[in-house]
């Protein structure tokens, strides 16, 4: 479970990338939204383990900067491997978050 500070975090970061025009691409962020129902499922899992709203989250952004840690994301390959019937190993979610 992610503490109500990385909650809050990710929550204010997201606000303030949509208030600074960061979805249109300023200040280096783009917001991606998902555009399948594979990438839907994966923000929804990410949701949901970090007790965000999915619109909060883009494609781009890294699990670990948006307020996932380790043992979040023994739940996180835990819960893809369950979904999506495959083999995830952890170590590839730590080379590319």
């Amino acid at each position: 479970m992610p503490s109500p500070d990385a909650a809050r975090r990710l929550r204010a970061h997201s606000q303030d990338r949509r208030s600074e025009g960061a979805s249109s691409g300023e200040g280096g962020w783009t917001m991606v939204k998902p555009s399948s129902p594979v990438e839907c499922a994966m923000v929804g899992i990410w949701a949901n383990l970090l007790r965000t709203d999915a619109e909060c989250l883009s494609m781009r952004d890294s699990f670990f900067d948006v307020g996932g840690h380790s043992l979040l994301a023994t739940r996180l390959v835990s819960s893809l491997q369950e979904t999506f019937r495959v083999d995830y190993p952890l170590s590839l979610l730590f080379k590319g978050p």
